[in-house]
Formats: structure tokens, C-alpha cells, sequence
């Protein structure tokens, strides 16, 4: 029932999603006599990250430094952030974009990543013009639409 669905919350979205999700593919899959163990095995790794769709996209080393582009898939956002790491600990994190939770709206974005000095990450968008700068001290300074 889509207008029940719709009320859950986004935990509940998530659960009932791949319930279903779940429920259709073994289906598919005793039909076509293929094993099912890896994908049950799949679900239940979902299960036991609390249903969190979080990945990294890429990663850039500097002598010092550790930058990566990781994005969070939610139910109603996307959101992209840049996480710093010196020697594996973690250092903090930027968020650089949220918008809607579709490939097509975040993956323009997911361009090149490149140290441009000791401190500062080069996020460039999939065209390669447009890039954000992101001092690891200082926060981001220069937007996307900022010209030079």
C-alpha cells in the first residue's frame, strides 16, 4: 500500500523495501533454480549496518594526508562528504553536497580528486571545469559556482 508507505518512517521505508526487495528475488531465483545463499547473506549484511548505504566513492593520499569522497545514500538525500585521515586516524569531515538520492543529480559531481598543496583537496565535477577547493583546516574555500 503506497500511502501507508509513505508514512513510515525511513528506517521502516528501508526495512520494507528490501522485505520485499528480498521476498521477489528468492522467488526469482527458486524459479530459475539459482542459489539464493549469497544475496540472503547480502540482506542480512544489511540488516547488521542498521540499513545504512554509505560507501567510499574514491580516495587520494598526500605525504601527510588521506582524503576521501564518501557518499551517503538516504531515503530522501544523497549527501557527499570529504573525510580526512592522518596516518588512519580520522581527522574530520566536510559535507560538500546534499541533494536528491539519484545517481543522476549527485554523480555530475564525482569528478576528480587531487591534492593541490600540503592542505588543500581538489574536488573537480564529471566536466572537469567546475571543482571545489577544501582547505582541511579552513573548510571549503571556493564553491562550485564560483568563478575564477
Amino acid at each position: 500500500n503506497i500511502e501507508e508507505f509513505m508514512y513510515l518512517s525511513d528506517i521502516e521505508k528501508k526495512m520494507m523495501t528490501l522485505q520485499v526487495l528480498k521476498e521477489t528475488v528468492i522467488k526469482v531465483f527458486e524459479e530459475l533454480q539459482i542459489d539464493s545463499t549469497d544475496f540472503e547473506k547480502a540482506c542480512e549484511q544489511i540488516k547488521n549496518c542498521n540499513y545504512k548505504n554509505e560507501w567510499i566513492w574514491k580516495k587520494k593520499k598526500n605525504k601527510n594526508f588521506i582524503a576521501e569522497i564518501v557518499l551517503a545514500h538516504e531515503v530522501k538525500t544523497a549527501q557527499i562528504f570529504l573525510r580526512i585521515y592522518k596516518n588512519k586516524e580520522y581527522i574530520r569531515e566536510f559535507e560538500i553536497l546534499s541533494t536528491y538520492p539519484d545517481e543522476f543529480y549527485f554523480s555530475q559531481y564525482l569528478g576528480r580528486i587531487k591534492w593541490v598543496d600540503d592542505k588543500t583537496v581538489a574536488i573537480e565535477q564529471k566536466n572537469g571545469i567546475n571543482y571545489l577547493l577544501i582547505d582541511i583546516n579552513r573548510g571549503i574555500i571556493k564553491d562550485w559556482s564560483e568563478k575564477e
